[in-house]
């Protein structure tokens, strides 16, 4: 009976000392497989240790990935964070099932494109927007959700400080830029000098995704300018742009 009781503690501490291990060395993919062996809920019987040790990296690559997915979404400041495009095929049969895969590739992104989404209030434009941006964060692209004032906002409060060049950075660069609101009403002369330092530069670096109420054929009677940036700025969102309307 001795020999019994030390066998099974000596087990039970190798269990704890592995179990710690794991926890260290930040592994709780394979801390969870551990644990289900343990309780009986994964059967490795019959296995031999490359079959057990490759279940157990797989487990941990998955749990990484799908950690990194969320935290892109998450920081994406997405308005519906658990928006899907796969959603859309029942939900919205606007759109066909072929334009939601191409959607989902995110191929805007390498091709520096535009994609505008126009619909009426509550038609679902912000819902695609947002899908549109969860897929991206699954193919690890970061990806940032803004409504249009509040964007403007925050580059007439960062004019002229230390926080300019970093707001500026963000909006120009960031591989998915998504602007919701956008040119729903009119534009000023200093708003689309604004606008002309983030839009001038997304074409560069990454997609843009714009979410309207307004026709694109009515966006450039919308910008109080009188300037040819007017004209220009209305060819950069808008030519070669991909354009989904919502009914």
């Amino acid at each position: 009976m001795k020999s019994i009781m030390g066998t099974e503690e000596q087990r039970i501490a190798r269990d704890g000392f592995i179990l710690d291990g794991l926890k260290k060395l930040r592994l709780p993919g394979i801390i969870g497989y551990y644990q289900d062996i343990l309780s009986g809920n994964v059967d490795v019987v019959g296995k031999d240790v490359d079959e057990i040790l490759e279940e157990m990296v797989a487990t941990e690559l998955l749990r990484r990935k799908d950690s990194k997915t969320l935290k892109l979404i998450r920081e994406a400041k997405l308005w519906f964070p658990s928006a899907e495009l796969e959603d859309l095929k029942g939900a919205n049969a606007k759109i066909p099932k072929q334009s939601i895969s191409t959607l989902s590739r995110c191929s805007f992104i390498e091709a520096g494109a535009f994609v505008i989404i126009l619909g009426k209030p509550k038609s679902g434009t912000t819902y695609l927007g947002c899908a549109l941006g969860v897929s991206c964060c699954k193919l690890k692209h970061k990806t940032r959700y803004v409504r249009y004032f509040d964007m403007l906002q925050q580059l007439i409060n960062d004019r002229g400080s230390n926080s300019m060049a970093e707001t500026l950075e963000l909006y120009r660069t960031i591989p998915c830029l998504i602007i919701d609101d956008w040119m729903n009403e009119m534009m000023s002369s200093n708003e689309l000098t604004l606008m002309r330092e983030v839009i001038d530069y997304r074409a560069r670096n990454g997609g843009t995704i714009l979410i309207s109420h307004t026709h694109p054929d009515n966006w450039k009677d919308l910008i109080n300018s009188q300037t040819s940036y007017r004209q220009s700025f209305f060819q950069t969102m808008t030519d070669g742009s991909t354009f989904i309307a919502l009914t």
